[in-house]
């Protein structure tokens, strides 16, 4: 599983939040929520951000270059 997928996965249920809730938010297909976590599939930059928002996360922790995961710099518009 690739940084991503670990990070996701963990906040995603630390904040308990199923993956058919953050698909009815992203967007996304549950399945490739799924494969984002078992690191068979790699997000486009889109699909990254609005999980990051969703959750409330930084992208920067969620792709492993922070271990801050406060989402410092962008607003929620």
């Amino acid at each position: 599983m690739d940084k991503f997928g670990e990070r996701l996965k963990k906040v995603r249920k630390n904040k308990g939040v199923q993956a058919y809730v953050l698909e009815d938010l992203c967007g996304i297909g549950r399945n490739a929520i799924y494969e984002y976590e078992e690191g068979t599939r790699i997000p486009r930059l889109d699909n990254a951000v609005e999980i990051a928002k969703t959750l409330d996360v930084s992208l920067d922790y969620l792709t492993g270059l922070s271990e801050e995961s406060n989402p410092l710099f962008y607003s929620k518009k």
